[in-house]
């Protein structure tokens, strides 16, 4: 053959000029019949192992079908080739080689079917989307997939060659122009961008246009069709260089798969349409990822979600943060925590634990009052200390002036817990449902039918105080005096069970800081809660905050899990709006505090005792939350029916400019006693 060609390599040289005569005439026409000829070619033998070349150009497409013999020499069978049809020529380079594999199979099927055979080809992604050990590809564009199915029924191992040994380069680049070219393979080309362009609002010609005008996409559509890159530094480039097997080019779109990749143009107004009805984040989501797609989609999602008033006002309360545990506490009534319990049998209960021996103390309460529970307090200070830290809820009681002095007086920090928040005083919360269980289950029992409610409840303090609490593993009594009390199970042998359960916290670790805006917990209409947007005033600890409406001239202090985050997005929704769980317009102008406001206050849920000048007040609580004090005389008349509007923190604030019609209790004076301290 290198005889033959001889006339042929001479116009390769270099310095010869290129001059086609006789010589290299009848080479040409010689070298063609010798190809032709069984000096080449070979009859196809079953025995022999048989592979498959494809390669595909710019305009063909071809494939050489090849006996392996024994000693390794490989001669062809058959050489197939064909013209590319005007929409493969706008294939990317990834399609065009696959299609030389489908095409050449199907040629050559009564070759290759039911037997074992080599493919081979020089683009080395296919290795990938048609190995004999991958499935059909998930994100694969819809062409590749049907191919990928195609060749499911053949047995063949493929392997990658460099592009300089492929025999059916050749071919590819000289095909035979066939008239007339069927092509099958664009039977459903447009079956998903069809699909896709009749569920979204926009409509595919548009897509198209501005898919050419964009910056980014228009860069993606010229390496489609012409070959990426080896590397790919640019960052707007990098979701689809990561992608590029799986990107093709439907009339005039891009396609992830079944996807339309959307232009920057279109982005909010999909997100708009996806969120008109206000559906949650992981619904947008599956939504979105059955029609389009573009890169960092689902935080997009998200951060429009977390823009909207309506959805942040109505959502539900966010995962609890993790629980922070109250200091150790290294003696007895270091700190203490109080509550109240009941109606249990018509009776009131004022339950105080000692955090450092979980020593528990419970009183019956005639009034709930701060001057009854004043005096409760001083007969467990009276016996045990007093405490250094106090810890309770925003009840009336605790919250009063006269209780403020007090405290005050014997120099005991008081603490109160966030507003509807009780998990704050979780050891009182704790102690208060473990008596009212224990003493529910008492006055069940049959045995204790004969005993007193005060018997029962001697009872069930003596029995806790002795056992070891779970977590201490010490008896509150023995840590609250040094020593063991004396039971009647004394006699017996006793036996100490050192059992200390795992305990593993989990919740939600948030932070807000000063000055950033977010979404706090509406308490004034107990019937219908909602979220309010508001800006951190102060930070009081870990999980309490000081946060001030937006739209409102109201300071509210709420806990970590009674707020959550927000997020900024250029949505052009309009802001300043609080939508109800019905989706009503609720009307967020204050117009009850118009004057300067001096301390940071939270309307309470329980009354609060307010004296000024020489009438004594008389709480009364409206709907809203709000202390309502009607004035009474001393002497126990009662003075005009003017209501005042306070918000009392530490300190109590009054107003006089409020007309509303209030009812009271009659005849009830309040006086602080002439003594506070002990």
């Amino acid at each position: 053959m290198s005889k033959v060609l001889g006339p042929l390599y001479k116009l390769l040289q270099k310095g010869v000029k290129y001059e086609w005569n006789d010589d290299c005439e009848r080479a040409f026409i010689q070298v063609k019949r010798i190809m032709s000829s069984d000096v080449i070619l070979v009859h196809y033998n079953p025995d022999l192992p048989v592979k498959l070349i494809c390669d595909a150009s710019s305009k063909g497409i071809a494939g050489v079908l090849v006996h392996i013999f024994e000693n390794g020499e490989e001669k062809p069978i058959c050489f197939v080739s064909r013209v590319l049809s005007p929409a493969e020529m706008n294939y990317s380079v990834i399609h065009k080689e696959a299609l030389a594999i489908y095409w050449s199979i199907k040629k050559f099927s009564q070759y290759l079917l039911g037997r074992k055979s080599i493919l081979e080809t020089d683009h080395r992604p296919l290795i990938a989307l048609f190995g004999e050990h991958k499935g059909i590809p998930q994100m694969g564009a819809n062409r590749l997939q049907r191919w990928a199915l195609f060749l499911s029924e053949y047995d063949y191992t493929i392997k990658y060659i460099k592009g300089s040994s492929n025999l059916a380069d050749a071919f590819s680049r000289l095909p035979v122009d066939e008239n007339d070219i069927k092509d099958e393979t664009e039977n459903f080309v447009n079956d998903y961008i069809n699909l896709v362009s009749n569920c979204v609002p926009i409509d595919n010609d548009q897509i198209r246009i501005d898919t050419k005008k964009d910056k980014v996409l228009s860069k993606v559509l010229y390496y489609i069709k012409s070959g990426w890159l080896d590397n790919c530094d640019s960052l707007e480039l990098k979701p689809y260089f990561v992608r590029k097997n799986e990107l093709c080019i439907e009339n005039g779109a891009i396609m992830w798969g079944y996807r339309i990749v959307i232009p920057e143009k279109f982005k909010i107004q999909l997100l708009t349409e996806l969120h008109s009805t206000h559906m949650g984040m992981s619904k947008m989501k599956n939504l979105a990822r059955g029609y389009f797609w573009w890169p960092n989609l689902d935080d997009e999602i998200e951060k429009f979600c977390k823009s909207c008033n309506v959805c942040m006002s109505n959502s539900i309360n966010p995962k609890k943060c993790e629980v922070i545990n109250w200091p150790e506490t290294k003696e007895v009534f270091d700190r203490i925590h109080a509550d109240f319990l009941g109606p249990i049998k018509g009776k009131q209960y004022l339950i105080v634990t000692d955090s450092f021996s979980k020593w528990p103390e419970v009183y019956e309460m005639a009034k709930l009052d701060s001057e009854t529970t004043i005096e409760k307090l001083r007969d467990i200070f009276a016996r045990f200390g007093i405490p250094k830290l106090l810890v309770s809820d925003n009840g009336r009681q605790f919250v009063s002036q006269e209780f403020a002095n007090f405290c005050a007086v014997n120099k005991i920090k008081h603490v109160t817990s966030a507003p509807f928040h009780p998990a704050t005083n979780g050891a009182a919360e704790n102690a208060v449902k473990t008596f009212k269980y224990s003493l529910c289950k008492l006055l069940s029992d049959d045995k204790h039918k004969g005993c007193s409610l005060n018997t029962l409840i001697n009872r069930f303090l003596f029995s806790y105080r002795n056992t070891p609490h779970w977590i201490t593993n010490e008896s509150p009594s023995y840590r609250m005096f040094n020593r063991k009390v004396r039971s009647r199970f004394d006699y017996l042998k006793e036996t100490t069970l050192d059992c200390k359960p795992s305990r593993k916290p989990s919740g939600r670790e948030v932070y807000f800081d000063v000055g950033e805006i977010v979404y706090a917990r509406d308490y004034r209409n107990a019937n219908r809660r909602v979220w309010q947007k508001c800006r951190v005033e102060e930070v009081l600890g870990c999980r309490n905050y000081i946060v001030k409406l937006e739209n409102e001239d109201l300071i509210w202090r709420r806990h970590a899990d009674q707020m959550i985050k927000t997020c900024e997005f250029n949505s052009g929704l309009e802001q300043g709006h609080v939508m109800n769980s019905d989706f009503e317009e609720i009307n967020t102008k204050n117009e009850l505090y118009k004057e300067p406001f001096y301390g940071r206050i939270e309307p309470y849920s329980s009354p609060i005792d307010c004296e000024t000048n020489d009438k004594v007040m008389n709480p009364i609580e409206s709907e809203s939350g709000r202390i309502l004090l009607k004035p009474v005389d001393v002497k126990g008349n009662e003075g005009p029916s003017k209501d005042l509007d306070c918000r009392i923190e530490k300190n109590i604030g009054c107003k006089n400019n409020e007309e509303m019609t209030t009812t009271s209790r009659p005849k009830r004076l309040i006086k602080p006693p002439d003594r506070l301290n002990l």
